[in-house]
């Protein structure tokens, strides 16, 4: 009995043994050489313990494995720039309520005396925004703006003849100006009669309407989302243009009128989101031309110097990615074949834009969209939808070579292709010269796209003077008028008055009802928004 806590004690003894036996491997032997750095360690100042820290760590940095773009087609990397933060998801119910200047719900028929006149005066100063300054009147802008062009000359690289300064002078023509006022007072009793075209508010009632709608459609960032209203992607950058196009093709500005909340905060969203390369965020190609365009614009119309360098840089890639050949396509520039007369029509227009703004334009922007003017223009005057197909595209792709050729028709060299063109489309919409509503190939108004291209092309040819025009304006501005919604709201409960229905036009499942909306607007607008061109046929 003694022994058995002797025997307990040795077990024990044992036991520990073994342990320390198991962790003497993980013991670190000191060293001379360890016990060396150590002391100099101790007895080093602070500054140079610091210094060998900071050495090591520079050290570490210096190796850290690297492959340059020549090393191969390694991907180098960058700081992101301007990397945008996911779509919201679409919303459930409509935004309108929650903005300041919402219009009032109008009445099923428009109605001007059913309307509280009170709230159509204008909404409320929004503490975000810049105080509201009026652009000085019209006279004292026209008085002004051939000093400030000749001006610009040296900067933008090219002379602006008499007729180039004709059409910028043409942002503020009497047509577009009395379209302001009249839209501007709409319902408030105060309007300064009707302005020439307006046909006794057949134009201006539902263009109102179409306005009123697109400002309760507009985010809550101040663009506009397709997917939103019916379509299939976002194209946010391709709507939010369209939208501010609309405005502006009223006369409308961020500086003036009932909508300029609505169109500041657009502009603000565009600026927001542009690359430093003055890019916007686009899903297509379609999507810089319309915005490059709308921000032109802008600029053209107000001179404000805040929105100068946006369009500057927005125009300018736009010309640094331009090929020789001139032809762009979803994805940007193409090889010579492959451009695309639908999206490289949008780059002439906003090129042509920024020359009538007085910002900086190569002359060889103009050029290279001549070259591809050249190489889609197919007999009888129809112009091809690629460059390297043979056969001519669709009615609106002739009606936007059509277009594009006028606007770059300096001294006249487009004048033949022009008649040509015009007569194409004569041919094929009103060929008994009886003017059928909805065009004889059924395709004004249930295309709006080719509506639109048409009508300005059309508008081109001499204005009310012009027979082609005065034509086209029968055939479908009363149908595009009667196919516009007017009930309050859709089987969704969702809010429509004002608006265009996407079911019932060509491409409206793709940028829904904004596009719809705001192409039917800029439909009604073709008279106002540029004074022609050309003298209209004997």
């Amino acid at each position: 009995m003694r022994r058995e806590p002797l025997r307990e004690a040795s077990a024990h003894t044992d036991a520990a043994a073994s342990d320390e036996a198991i962790l003497e491997q993980y013991v670190e032997r000191p060293t001379p050489a360890r016990d060396w750095l150590e002391d100099k360690i101790r007895r080093a100042p602070w500054w140079c313990i610091s210094f060998l820290v900071h050495l090591l760590a520079l050290l570490v940095l210096w190796s850290w494995p690297a492959r340059s773009a020549a090393d191969g087609d390694e991907t180098v990397w960058s700081p992101p720039v301007n990397i945008l933060p996911p779509d919201p998801p679409p919303a459930i119910v409509d935004p309108p309520d929650l903005r300041p200047d919402d219009p009032p719900e109008l009445p099923e028929k428009f109605n001007i005396k059913d309307i509280d006149q009170t709230q159509l005066a204008g909404g409320p100063t929004e503490p975000d925004l810049p105080p509201i300054e009026e652009p000085p009147p019209q006279g004292e802008q026209m008085e002004n703006l051939a000093d400030v062009i000749r001006e610009l000359t040296p900067v933008i690289g090219f002379e602006i003849d008499t007729k180039q300064l004709a059409q910028v002078q043409k942002r503020y023509g009497n047509g577009r100006d009395k379209l302001y006022r009249r839209a501007n007072t709409w319902g408030t009793g105060t309007g300064p009669g009707t302005g020439p075209g307006t046909g006794d508010d057949t134009v201006v009632t539902p263009l109102v309407g179409a306005l009123m709608w697109l400002m309760r459609a507009q985010e809550k960032d101040g663009s506009w989302n397709a997917k939103t209203w019916e379509g299939s992607s976002p194209y946010r950058v391709g709507m939010t243009g369209l939208a501010i196009l609309a405005y502006e093709g009223a006369g409308f500005t961020h500086q003036r009128g009932r909508f300029r909340h609505t169109i500041a905060r657009a502009l603000a969203w565009l600026r927001e989101n542009q690359r430093r390369d003055g890019s916007f965020p686009w899903e297509t190609f379609y999507e810089q031309g319309i915005a490059t365009m709308a921000v032109c614009e802008a600029y053209g119309m107000t001179d404000d110097p805040k929105l100068r360098a946006m369009a500057q840089r927005a125009v300018d890639y736009i010309v640094k990615l331009q090929p020789e050949h001139g032809g762009f396509r979803y994805s940007g520039p193409v090889t010579l074949d492959e451009g695309d007369m639908s999206v490289t029509g949008w780059q002439i227009m906003a090129i042509k834009s920024a020359m009538l703004a007085g910002l900086g334009v190569p002359p060889q922007a103009v050029e290279r969209s001549r070259t591809f003017l050249k190489n889609t223009w197919r007999d009888y005057g129809a112009s091809s939808y690629l460059a390297g197909n043979k056969p001519p595209g669709s009615l609106a792709i002739t009606a936007i070579g059509l277009l594009c050729r006028a606007f770059l028709n300096d001294g006249g060299m487009y004048d033949v292709e022009i008649g040509q063109a015009a007569d194409f489309l004569r041919r094929a919409e009103n060929p008994n010269l009886d003017s059928p509503v909805g065009g004889a190939s059924k395709q004004l108004v249930a295309d709006t796209y080719y509506t639109y291209y048409s009508s300005l092309a059309m508008f081109q040819l001499g204005g009310d003077q012009s027979e082609h025009w005065r034509s086209w304006r029968t055939m479908y501005r009363a149908p595009l008028i009667a196919a516009q919604v007017h009930a309050e709201r859709n089987a969704q409960g969702r809010y429509t008055l004002g608006s265009w229905d996407p079911a019932k036009h060509r491409w409206g499942d793709r940028g829904g009802r904004v596009y719809a909306t705001a192409l039917g607007a800029l439909c009604l607008e073709a008279p106002f928004r540029y004074l022609p061109t050309s003298k209209a046929k004997p």
